[in-house]
């Protein structure tokens, strides 16, 4: 009789948990690899002169904003000097007394003239600022091709997500020449051929919206924490998911969409009473048969500061983004993590206890292991292809946990999953909100 056959059913079923692992790990491996390959044939394209056809109507960029992050005028002149053919800014805020609002309206200087929005109500706190393209600050650098800048006290939002108000009382601004619509992070540090890049596919019909994924940077490279560092790594192993049409969601701190795309959607409806703009409106154009494009060789930096306890808040809203409005694609990370983890503990049991099993144990360990290691350095890769020098230096620190101590992060990735699991409110920005439903969402406490 063979060795085999002396398993009991249990030990039989933890083969199969540990062969299903040892695939999670192998698919793991091929998608960062197949994101790579996408990057870099890009990159021999672009070499070859092979790129889409210049595309470039007439664009609108929308900016909601919340408080003086340090480096907003940075930010704020990479947005200025976008080399476009045609474009404005609109920059979104809460209140004129909001730090971002002061900020933005002393850096572009004082020639700006006030109105109101267009649907806007006496005493509801809204406030519209304008700046003529020779109104800005003269020592400012700005494109030739900017045509308007505007900012806006949008009011308090009273049953949706202030940056989804924001948004969409700025929307109220946009006028029949702004053919494209493109949604911006404040926080995001954009080339001056972002605008270009990230309109330009819009050109194929059967595109809705044109994205382009954040890839969070340790804000102070090596010497950031180690929740830092781990944040960073989470977001780059969901950001490498990403490539395939069907597996695409909009990121909405870089996204760009045509007029008549979002007339189409009868947008803002999808917006209304809801905390969500990115996922929202991707749903919206899939439900048209329209595809969700993620730009290649087009990450955009994104520096970020980590405790533990604000990764911990960060990581569960993510999850309750996707638990209230892509259900589906949801439940993928509380069962995807929850299988790594079982797999990793019962293997390590099973080694240490010198169970049946152990042999089998042991080369399981070192077949995800070095799955997960040379997972790590294709997702290195990804980032040397597609980052500049500086992005690169700051995540120096990050790729030995990345490569050698999966474990440990996918731990840390599996709370932040399965807190998702539980209650209905969450803070965002010093706002609580409680979730009834996904279009019905109510703000319990402002801070």
């Amino acid at each position: 009789m063979s060795h085999l056959m002396l398993f009991t059913l249990p030990e039989y079923i933890l083969l199969l948990v540990w062969l299903i692992w040892i695939g999670q790990a192998m698919f793991g491996l091929r998608n960062v690899y197949m994101f790579l390959r996408r990057e870099q044939k890009k990159k021999v394209n672009e070499a070859r002169g092979e790129t889409m056809p210049d595309f470039t109507p007439s664009a609108v960029v929308i900016i909601p904003v919340k408080g003086a992050d340090p480096n907003l005028a940075h930010h704020m002149q990479g947005l200025l000097e976008q080399n476009y053919p045609s474009f404005k800014l609109i920059f979104a805020t809460e209140a004129d007394d909001d730090a971002a609002f002061v900020a933005i309206r002393d850096y572009l200087g004082g020639g700006f003239s006030v109105s109101s929005l267009p649907e806007s109500e006496e005493g509801d706190g809204t406030t519209v600022l304008t700046w003529q393209p020779a109104d800005v600050s003269a020592d400012k650098k700005r494109s030739s091709n900017l045509r308007l800048v505007q900012l806006i006290s949008a009011g308090l939002a009273q049953n949706e997500a202030q940056k989804v108000h924001n948004q969409i009382a700025a929307m109220q601004l946009m006028d029949d020449g702004d053919e494209a619509v493109v949604y911006a992070d404040a926080d995001a540090v954009m080339g001056d051929d972002w605008l270009r890049k990230i309109i330009r596919p819009l050109y194929r019909p059967t595109i809705g919206v044109a994205t382009a994924w954040r890839w969070l940077l340790p804000e102070h490279g090596p010497k950031s924490s180690l929740a830092t560092h781990v944040a960073c790594i989470i977001n780059s192993s969901i950001v490498t998911l990403q490539g395939r049409d069907r597996r695409n969601c909009a990121w909405g701190g870089s996204m760009a969409v045509l007029r008549t795309t979002l007339d189409e959607i009868d947008m803002p409806k999808p917006w209304r009473g809801t905390f969500n703009d990115d996922v929202n409106l991707s749903n919206a154009v899939q439900a048209k048969g329209k595809r969700v494009y993620l730009v290649p060789n087009m990450l955009v930096n994104s520096p970020v500061s980590f405790t533990w306890p604000s990764l911990f808040e960060f990581g569960r809203r993510q999850y309750m983004h996707a638990r209230v409005y892509q259900p589906a694609t949801w439940i993928v990370g509380p069962l995807a993590t929850s299988l790594y983890l079982f797999g990793f503990f019962s293997a390590l049991i099973s080694l240490a206890c010198l169970t049946t099993t152990w042999p089998i144990a042991l080369f399981t360990l070192l077949a995800v292991f070095t799955l997960d290691f040379f997972r790590g350095r294709f997702r290195r890769q990804v980032a040397h292809t597609t980052l500049d020098d500086q992005a690169q230096e700051k995540l120096r620190g990050i790729w030995k946990y990345d490569m050698l101590f999966t474990p440990f992060w996918m731990l840390v990735h599996w709370i932040c999953a399965i807190s998702s699991f539980f209650g209905h409110c969450f803070t965002w920005g010093g706002i609580t909100y409680r979730i009834h439903a996904p279009h019905d969402i109510e703000i319990i406490d402002r801070k």
